[in-house]
C-alpha cells in the first residue's frame, strides 16, 4: 500500500507536488520487481492528474535508496529528527 499527499507547491503556484507519507511492500515481494512496478504505477497515476514532482523518503533502518535511484529519483535533502 501507499499513502501520498498531493498539494500545490509552496514555491510555484503552477506546480502540483506529491509527497509519499508511507509505502509498504510485503517482505516476500521485496526482491521481485513488485516494488518498482508499484512505484511506476503510482507515478503514472500522479502524472495523469497533473503532478509535476514527487518526493519520497527512505528510512535509515530500512533503506531502499538503490531502488529509488534505479527509478530515476535523486537525493534532495537529509532530514534530522529528535524525539521529545
Amino acid at each position: 500500500y501507499a499513502s501520498v499527499y498531493i498539494d500545490q507547491s509552496l514555491y510555484s503556484t503552477d506546480r502540483t507536488e506529491a509527497q509519499y507519507d508511507m509505502i509498504y511492500i510485503k517482505p516476500e515481494f521485496r526482491k521481485a520487481k513488485v516494488g518498482a512496478n508499484f512505484i511506476r504505477y503510482i507515478e503514472k497515476e500522479l502524472t495523469a492528474i497533473g503532478v509535476k514532482q514527487i518526493s519520497i523518503g527512505s528510512l535509515k533502518h530500512q533503506p531502499f535508496d538503490n531502488l529509488l535511484e534505479w527509478l530515476g529519483y535523486k537525493s534532495a535533502e537529509v532530514i534530522y529528527q529528535k524525539s521529545l
